[in-house]
């Protein structure tokens, strides 16, 4: 048997490797090949996942659906404090424990991961987002008048300052007498 640490790292940008454990029961949820009724939340969600895993996400580039990199599931997880999930074909919002986030909060998450998807796909986004890219997103929502959070873009500034920061790096050093 495969441990959840070794699964989690097969799935790419599926899931953040601290969420996985939360997310990867619903692999052993049963889903029906046959739908004689709406699936279930936890149907639909294991349906995804597992599409997800026999056909794996295209690496990105100009015009790729789901072209989401790491960073953008990192930066939006950071920023929001929900999961934004891609599959192949398809994304939801859910939480730590994999339950469905409220339509509201969900719709403002998908517009700011169809932002970024969007951008990289016409190639005006290359690399990690930025801090000039967060606030511009953020700029262009509240000029429309659909203001995200405030806490929201604080904490996606904290992220991508944090993660450029440069980290110290061990030295061996060995003690003589």
């Amino acid at each position: 048997m495969i441990s959840v640490e070794e699964r989690a790292a097969q799935l790419g940008n599926l899931l953040i490797p601290r969420d996985a454990p939360r997310l990867l029961r619903f692999l052993d949820v049963e889903v029906p090949s046959v739908f004689t009724k709406p699936l279930t939340d936890d149907q639909m969600m294991a349906k995804w996942m597992k599409e997800s895993i026999s056909h794996p996400l295209r690496p990105t580039g100009k015009g790729v659906s789901n072209g989401y990199t790491q960073d953008d599931v990192d930066t939006i997880k950071a920023m929001t404090g929900y999961n934004f999930i891609a599959f192949d074909g398809g994304t939801t919002v859910v939480d730590d424990d994999g339950n469905p986030v409220s339509y509201e909060v969900s719709k403002m998450i998908m517009k700011i991961a169809d932002r970024i998807e969007t951008d990289r796909s016409l190639g005006l986004l290359v690399g990690d987002i930025t801090e000039s890219y967060l606030r511009g997103v953020f700029k262009d929502f509240e000029k429309n008048g659909k203001p995200f959070p405030e806490d929201w873009l604080k904490r996606g500034l904290a992220y991508v300052r944090e993660r450029d920061t440069p980290r110290p790096t061990a030295v061996r050093r060995s003690i003589t007498a």
